[in-house]
């Protein structure tokens, strides 16, 4: 079936060059409120997060791929292998510094004037007339725009998808197949593309030749896979991206509450996408409430155009939703990660535009439906226009404050010494722009060495052993200064960036590393006169808790304990890193064999506890345990019950708990210590000699 008039290929262009003109004036708005953000003539950087992109760019076109630092060794924190080596090429054809913005600017305009253009003929392969009104109703699609001039990896991932599409609906096998093997190059949810595809195939009630074609295109894609998997493999010692790792939440959160946030996630997802309705702008990402009808028609409607025909429907269909699933279950889900949705927007707003034909009728249907049609059509045009207003003066804003950073990054390497490196708990892509001073970021991310910590506190924790990784100055937002275990390790305030917002002004400091320096070891006085340390176990410190196959189990089976972090602050500052066992804890160090053994714990009555009262907003709450804890010691099939008395003292103390003779035969004792408690250290003390 076939909606609306039929247009001669003469109006089929002019309709194509107003949609090109269309494109063009959104980008000349881009291009507007770029310049008016930018102090220095230049377009400003959209989001802080395009300069991770550019960073990973310069060091492949200088010569130092995948590392984000020249002394680093590789990194995948860019979520993409292909979208680097564009950038890669503009850095190498002279555009550096601010001009690689200026150049990255006019690539997404390409990117997103060449998209238009590939959904009106999308659109052309289910309407006649209609293309036009399709093709800017996604123009309008204020999510859609803002996401490809914000320079990131989905512009150009959208773009190759829509071709893809475009050729599978043309029977294009040959360039299909080409474009589904860039796409898990450019992102991982290529593979969910390519293996969807595949199965759609096997599935669909096709000729085998047919049949055969779109299994080996969707074949191409799944090689692309294993070598993006295999590359990440050769690079980092495991498949997954750096980016992608450590965000999932069944990786961070127990199951239960994992499964209920990422359900809520997942409805609000539908619910912006399927009925426009959501906070802020996910609200225009559809029509209200009429947008799942719209939908509806058009999927159901239009089964026997080339472009929503099975298997290309089921593929469509199962592909969003599953890349939906993903994003649900993403710790980093909210507005600002939407642009992972932006293909997946783009989609819908077709899809509902499309509707608007499908639901008046054929050319010959009645005025009623007609009409109907037209009044829909308003209602869209009108509410995308406004969601187009909205997520302009979004983009404004991120860019405003991106410039500002930039600019005080910049002007922040003055006040540093040459080469100095700086630590940094985000925005990290502002290395970019500081050419001669490495950046370390704590999360993991784009820094190896933190590669696998888990949690901030644990990369503290790492430093402690590891003094050669320090680095000499702290750029952190305002905000993050006053974060109980990152205060002891600022040192004098050199400068900050003017801002009335505390979560936006960057201050640099210099580094303090004395508080993690101090109480490595427990008081001579606690053990007799001869004995010697023959385990430790630094609870917080991943090193040593791998080593000690260390386990905490809770009482509580829906909570997230993540490390703690105590200060005492007596005449120094002192910072310990450590956990809070409600319920138990266990670990194994070596011992000798048939000599009496002793167990210093380093524990303390106050500290400060991450908390998540609701996923994944974090607070920091302070916890006061009684001066007297008792504890249940396992080990050696045997089991002894101890009061431990603190004392008056809130900061960092060391008890001593006498376990008694050591089994024969025993090179490693496996202890487990019961009861609620807050663990920092373990060292295992027992007389000298062998």
């Amino acid at each position: 079936m076939s909606y609306g008039v039929a247009v001669s290929v003469l109006d089929q262009n002019r309709q194509a060059l107003l949609v090109t003109t269309f494109g063009v004036l959104v980008t000349s708005a881009y291009l507007f409120v770029s310049l008016r953000a930018s102090p220095d003539g230049h377009v400003a950087v959209p989001q802080l997060d395009s300069l991770i992109y550019q960073q990973y760019a310069r060091a492949l076109a200088e010569g130092h791929p995948y590392r984000f630092n020249r002394a680093d060794t590789p990194s995948t924190g860019s979520t993409s292998h292909l979208y680097p080596v564009v950038l890669a090429l503009l850095h190498a054809a002279g555009f550096k510094g601010p001009t690689l913005w200026d150049a990255a600017f006019v690539l997404h305009a390409f990117f997103y004037l060449f998209f238009l253009n590939l959904v009106f003929r999308i659109a052309r392969q289910v309407l006649s007339d209609g293309a036009l009104f399709a093709a800017l109703a996604v123009a309008l699609s204020g999510q859609t725009a803002a996401v490809f001039f914000g320079q990131t990896d989905m512009a150009l991932f959208t773009v190759l998808f829509f071709w893809l599409w475009l050729m599978l609906a043309r029977h294009r096998y040959r360039t299909a197949g080409i474009l589904l093997f860039f796409l898990p190059l450019a992102r991982p949810e290529g593979a969910v593309l390519a293996g969807v595809l595949f199965l759609a195939a096997a599935a669909a009630r096709l000729q085998d030749q047919e049949r055969h074609r779109l299994m080996a295109v969707a074949l191409a894609g799944i090689a692309a896979s294993l070598l993006v998997a295999a590359v990440n493999m050769r690079l980092t010692g495991t498949p997954f991206f750096d980016s992608l790792r450590g965000k999932n939440l069944f990786v961070l959160f127990p199951f239960w509450t994992a499964l209920s946030t990422s359900v809520s996630n997942f409805v609000e997802l539908l619910k912006a996408l399927l009925l426009g309705i959501g906070a802020a702008g996910r609200g225009f990402y559809n029509l209200p409430l009429v947008g799942i009808f719209l939908l509806g028609a058009a999927v159901t409607r239009g089964w026997d155009s080339s472009a929503l025909r099975n298997p290309l429907r089921s593929w469509l269909l199962i592909s969003m939703l599953v890349s939906l699933i993903g994003v649900a279950q993403s710790d980093w889900a909210g507005l600002m990660f939407d642009r992972y949705l932006v293909w997946i927007e783009a989609v819908v707003v077709l899809l509902a535009a499309i509707g608007t034909y499908c639901l008046q009728g054929a050319p010959d249907a009645e005025q009623g439906g007609l009409r109907a049609g037209r009044i829909l059509r308003t209602l869209l045009a009108a509410w995308l226009t406004a969601g187009s207003l909205w997520h302009l003066a979004a983009f404004a804003a991120e860019a405003r404050r991106a410039a500002a950073a930039a600019d005080f990054a910049k002007k922040a390497t003055a006040s540093m010494r040459a080469g100095a490196a700086v630590g940094m708990t985000c925005d990290s892509g502002l290395a970019y722009l500081m050419e001669n001073h490495p950046v370390v970021n704590l999360s993991g991310i784009v820094t190896p060495a933190f590669r696998g910590q888990g949690h901030l506190l644990s990369a503290v924790e790492w430093l402690k052993y590891h003094p050669a990784a320090r680095f000499g100055y702290w750029l952190v937002p305002r905000a993050h200064a006053g974060f109980p275990w990152l205060k002891p390790l600022l040192g004098r305030r050199l400068t900050w960036q003017a801002s009335p917002s505390e979560t936006e002004s960057l201050v640099l400091y210099e580094a303090a590393w004395k508080a993690l320096d101090r109480w490595k070891g427990p008081a001579p006085n606690l053990v007799p006169r001869g004995w010697e340390c023959t385990g430790r176990l630094d609870v917080g410190y991943r090193e040593d808790e791998v080593a000690a196959h260390y386990r905490i189990r809770i009482r509580e089976p829906d909570v997230r304990l993540d490390p703690v972090v105590v200060v005492r602050g007596d005449t120094e500052p002192v910072l310990e890193i450590g956990r809070f066992v409600l319920g138990q804890e266990w670990y194994s160090l070596p011992v000798r064999e048939e000599k009496p053994l002793k167990i210093v714990l380093r524990t303390a009555r106050r500290f400060t506890v991450p908390f998540y009262a609701s996923l994944p907003r974090m607070e920091l709450r302070e916890v006061e345990l009684n001066r007297v804890i008792r504890l249940r010691v396992i080990g050696a099939g045997r089991a002894t019950e101890h009061e431990l008395d603190l004392g008056e003292e809130m900061g960092v103390v060391d008890r001593v708990i006498d376990f008694g003779m050591v089994p024969p035969g025993t090179e490693r004792l496996r202890i487990g210590v019961i009861g609620d408690h807050l663990s920092l250290a373990y060292w295992f003390y027992q007389p000298s000699g062998s």
